[in-house]
């Protein structure tokens, strides 16, 4: 992929020098909101640039498998609803899939204030326990939103990507680093996975706006 995308740029740049600065941030501009809705659709789909799978996401000790909500107090005195999934027990920690941040976050028990129904109310009793799988389709489904997936162009450079915290939590999988899911949680080692990368139909969707514009031009 590397040698495809070396010979992309060196072909690309010649033809491009033709053009005026004006038209190259045309074609730019276009190009690059194509290459979003191109990433957008991978990262939906729990796919790697090569077209493997995301690897999925590990299971917490004593991982369940039912969601669990409550309300939980924040240090600052304010309460939030969680809602979380595939998660487990560390310690004092409750450890999983927290869906309104889209991430693996731990919570501290002694700071839940009640549990609910799945549904909403009061749980009132004892949680239920039972093993089971991750679903993959709860990964990753907010990253890829036009607000966090950001494009950037100009008649020399066309960039899409991340910003500020989004970046660190996409950098963790893109490149398998360690991390803490939450404060006082242990560090994880997460999988890579490429949210942002390449493939062989988006080095040809370049190729294809390019020669369009081109033709265009010559017209």
């Amino acid at each position: 992929m590397s040698d495809d995308l070396s010979r992309l740029e060196d072909w690309a740049g010649a033809l491009l020098a033709r053009l005026s600065a004006a038209e190259r941030r045309q074609l730019n501009v276009s190009i690059a909101r194509d290459l979003r809705r191109s990433q957008q659709r991978r990262i939906k789909a729990n796919r790697n640039p090569d077209g493997s799978a995301y690897a999925l996401r590990k299971q917490a000790k004593e991982a369940r498998a039912k969601p669990v909500r409550f309300l939980y107090r924040k240090p600052n005195g304010t309460e939030r609803l969680v809602d979380m999934r595939s998660w487990g027990y560390q310690g004092k920690l409750m450890v999983g899939y927290d869906r309104e941040a889209d991430a693996i976050r731990s919570f501290n028990r002694e700071r839940v204030v009640r549990f609910l129904k799945p549904g909403g109310g009061s749980a009132g009793g004892a949680l239920r326990s039972k093993r089971g799988s991750i679903k993959r389709q709860a990964m990753f489904k907010k990253i890829g939103a036009v607000r966090f997936l950001k494009i950037q162009s100009d008649p020399n450079l066309i960039a899409v990507g991340f910003l500020g915290r989004t970046a660190h939590l996409a950098g963790i999988h893109q490149f398998g680093l360690r991390d803490r899911p939450g404060r006082g949680a242990p560090e994880t080692q997460y999988e890579r996975r490429e949210l942002l990368g390449f493939t062989d139909a988006d080095l040809d969707l370049i190729r294809d706006r390019l020669l369009e514009h081109l033709a265009g031009w010559r017209g």
